[in-house]
C-alpha cells in the first residue's frame, strides 16, 4: 500500500501544478502604453491654463509636474519668449535638457523681454545654483569657491552672488521663468528669480509637491500665485502608490492607475554584508530570471553617495553599478547639468535625494535610515520612483513597517 503520503507524492509527479508568472520585462512593456496615454491629459492641462501668467501647480509624485514644466517651457520658447526652466537637482536638469534638445536656439526676438532692448528668444535649462554661478561669473561678482565646499556656499554665498549680479545684467532677464521642484527652494530664491523677470506681464510658474520637501519646508503657497491642483499619479502601479501614500504629507488623496498584481517586494536585511548580499540576489533575479535590461534598473541609496557601501562595492555578480556624475569615492564630479555624460548600459546607482523628480522602470531602494528628520518624505520620494517594479531592501525594523500592506517581507538578514 502506498499510503496517504505515497498517493500524494505520486499525484504530484504525474499531475504537477504549474503557476504562470508574467515576467517583469513584459510588465514594463505594458506600462509604457499607460504612461504614454497620460501625455494627452498633460496637453489638456496646458491648454486650459495657457492664459495664466502667475501660477503654482501642485501635485503628488507621478502627476506629471516635470513633464508639464518642460512642455510649458517649450511652448513659451516656441512663441518667442526668452524662457528659463530652473530646478534644484542636477540630474533632473540634465534629463530636462536632453528632453528639450529640440527647443528653439537663442535668436533675435521679435518682441523682446526687456524694455531696454530686444533680447534673445530660446530656452535656458539649469539648476538654481548653476544659474547663480553663471550669472555671477558673467557679472564678475562670483567669490572664490572654497574647498571643501561648505553648506553655506549653496545656501548663502551663491544666492548672494546672484543678488549682486542681477542689476548688472539686464540682458539676462527673462520673459518667462518656470520653476520645477519648487518645494526645495527658499523664499529668497523665489524673490531673486522674480527679479529676473522682464516686466509685470512676464510668466512665472512654479511646480511643487509638499510631500517631497526633503530639503526644507515648502513655501510656494505663500507666494500668492493662482493655484492649479493635480491629483492623478500616472507613474506608479496601484500597489506601489498605496504603499507610498502611507508616507505622503499632502492635502489631498491621490488617484493612481489600477493594477491587479502586487508590484513591490520588501526584503528585511541588516546593514552591511546582509544588505549587499540581498542586493546581489535581487539584481540576479531581475536581470537573469526576469530578463530586465540593466539600464532599466536604478539602485537608489537612502544616504549619501560618499557613505554608501553599495557604491563602494559596485559589482554584484554580473551586475555593475555606474554613475557618470560621481567619482569612485561617491563625491560629485561637479559637472554642469549640460556636461553630464550619457549613462552606460549598466545599472544606475544614485541617491534618493539626487534622483528626485525622475523615474525608472525598476527601482531598488537600499541603505534606508530607520529614523531622522524628514524620513517620511525620503521614503515617499524613493518609493514613487518606480514605474513598473519596486524592491525595498531595508533594516528589519523598517521592513516590518513597510510590509504592513500588501507586499511580502522576505528575511534577508
Amino acid at each position: 500500500m502506498l499510503g496517504v503520503l505515497g498517493v500524494r507524492l505520486l499525484d504530484e509527479i504525474l499531475a504537477p501544478t504549474w503557476s504562470l508568472h508574467r515576467l517583469v520585462r513584459g510588465r514594463i512593456e505594458d506600462d509604457r502604453a499607460a504612461l504614454l496615454a497620460a501625455s494627452d491629459e498633460q496637453e489638456l492641462i496646458l491648454n486650459r491654463t495657457r492664459r495664466l501668467r502667475r501660477l503654482e501647480v501642485v501635485g503628488p509624485a507621478g502627476s506629471g509636474k516635470s513633464m508639464l514644466a518642460a512642455a510649458k517651457a517649450r511652448r513659451l520658447a516656441h512663441d518667442g519668449y526668452r524662457t528659463l526652466l530652473v530646478c534644484f537637482n542636477q540630474r533632473l536638469a540634465t534629463s530636462l535638457i536632453r528632453e528639450l534638445e529640440e527647443a528653439p536656439a537663442p535668436a533675435p526676438a521679435t518682441h523682446g523681454p526687456t524694455s531696454a532692448a530686444p533680447g534673445p528668444t530660446g530656452l535656458d535649462v539649469t539648476t538654481f545654483h548653476r544659474l547663480c554661478e553663471r550669472l555671477a561669473t558673467e557679472a564678475g561678482v562670483l567669490p572664490t569657491r572654497p574647498a571643501p565646499i561648505p553648506r553655506t556656499w549653496w545656501d548663502e554665498a551663491l544666492p548672494a552672488a546672484l543678488d549682486a549680479a542681477i542689476d548688472w545684467l539686464p540682458q539676462e532677464h527673462y520673459a518667462a521663468v518656470i520653476v520645477d521642484e519648487g518645494q526645495d527652494f527658499e523664499a529668497r530664491w523665489f524673490e531673486l528669480l522674480q527679479r529676473l523677470l522682464a516686466g509685470p506681464d512676464a510668466v512665472f510658474w512654479v511646480f511643487h509637491d509638499p510631500g517631497q520637501a526633503l530639503i526644507r519646508t515648502d513655501v510656494v503657497a505663500s507666494l500668492g500665485l493662482e493655484c492649479h491642483e493635480l491629483f492623478e499619479n500616472h507613474r506608479n502601479p496601484g500597489s506601489i502608490a498605496q504603499l507610498a501614500a502611507r508616507f505622503y504629507h499632502g492635502d489631498e488623496e491621490t488617484i493612481a492607475r489600477p493594477t491587479a498584481e502586487r508590484r513591490y517586494t520588501v526584503i528585511g536585511a541588516k546593514p552591511g554584508a546582509a544588505t549587499l548580499d540581498a542586493l546581489r540576489r535581487t539584481l540576479h533575479r531581475l536581470i537573469e530570471e526576469e530578463h530586465v535590461a540593466p539600464f532599466w534598473i536604478a539602485v537608489l541609496s537612502g544616504g549619501s553617495a560618499t557613505a554608501s557601501e553599495v557604491w563602494r562595492h559596485r559589482r554584484f555578480g554580473n551586475a555593475f553599478l555606474e554613475n557618470a556624475a560621481l567619482y569612485d569615492d561617491g563625491s560629485s564630479r561637479g559637472l554642469a547639468p549640460e556636461d553630464v555624460p550619457d549613462e552606460p548600459d549598466e545599472v544606475l546607482f544614485e541617491t534618493i535625494r539626487r534622483f528626485k523628480g525622475l523615474e525608472r522602470e525598476v527601482v531598488v531602494l537600499v541603505e534606508l535610515p530607520t529614523d531622522g528628520d524628514r524620513l517620511d518624505e525620503l521614503l515617499y520620494v524613493g518609493l514613487t520612483r518606480a514605474t513598473t517594479e519596486l524592491v525595498v531592501i531595508a533594516p528589519p525594523e523598517l521592513a516590518r513597517r513597510l510590509g504592513g500592506g500588501k507586499g511580502e517581507v522576505s528575511d534577508g538578514a
